[in-house]
């Protein structure tokens, strides 16, 4: 990956494929650590293993959007994945 500037973090839904993968792997390329969320976890985690790969900072989270309580344990978990508390 080729490390343009630090975006921080970038927490995406439905990344897992299509617009959302490719949005990751965009934001990944140019520095942002990706918060990588899908319905399905094996696909988001594969996304976040491209990322990795690639010399990337990716995290992969299960996540159902039409689940309320779900969203704030999912930033959560992106928080941490980034050192915050």
């Amino acid at each position: 990956m080729t490390h343009r500037k630090d975006y921080g973090t970038a927490f995406l839904t439905g990344g897992g494929s299509g617009i959302g993968r490719a949005s990751a792997m965009r934001l990944a390329a140019n520095g942002a650590r990706v918060a990588v969320s899908d319905l399905r976890l094996d696909i988001a985690e594969a996304v976040a293993q491209d990322i990795r790969a690639k010399g990337g900072d990716a995290v992969a989270i299960a996540l159902d959007v039409s689940d309320a309580a779900m969203l704030p344990v999912a930033i959560s978990c992106a928080d941490a994945h980034a050192g915050h508390p």
